[in-house]
């Protein structure tokens, strides 16, 4: 995993970084999706890999209750999720970590890899990747993936346990 780089954690920590610009009404579409597909109901669990910046683990907390737990493996990122998270006051916990290697949290009603993150990761990180969701979904837990493969029109996909 290579896209995280000193010189975009140092942008990502400037007061310039406000994030990326024009994505709100698709963020809060994209969010109820997965909130549907993966049948969480208020109060759930859920696990956001790869969740960069908060912007979708805020949505998923503020509008639809959720008991978010967000990984990212820049700590720039994680910074700003954390500070956004505090000052609208929701308590998300956010872990700086590879998810190759996180210490994994043991019952998650659901887990999603938006915004096509799966694919930062080598074909080997993949399926240890994909084995560490697993094992962390509870019974009948449910994985959303946005793998947005234009060439088949295919914008996400759910796995269940």
């Amino acid at each position: 995993m290579v896209y995280t780089s000193k010189s975009f954690n140092n942008f990502a920590k400037s007061p310039d970084f406000q994030g990326w610009s024009g994505e709100l009404q698709d963020d809060l579409k994209e969010t109820k999706i997965v909130v549907d597909q993966l049948k969480l109901r208020q109060g759930n669990s859920l696990l956001d890999v790869a969740c960069g910046y908060g912007r979708t683990s805020i949505l998923f907390a503020s509008n639809h209750g959720l008991k978010v737990t967000g990984i990212d493996i820049s700590p720039g990122l994680i910074e700003i999720a954390k500070k956004t998270a505090l000052k609208r006051g929701l308590d998300i916990e956010y872990i700086l970590g590879d998810p190759v290697h996180a210490p994994w949290h043991d019952g998650f009603n659901g887990v999603c890899v938006l915004f096509n993150s799966l694919s930062v990761f080598s074909p080997q990180d993949v399926n240890v990747v994909l084995a560490n969701i697993h094992n962390t979904l509870v019974d009948n837990g449910r994985l959303f993936i946005d793998i947005d493969n234009k060439e088949t029109n295919c914008k996400y996909g759910v796995y269940n346990t």
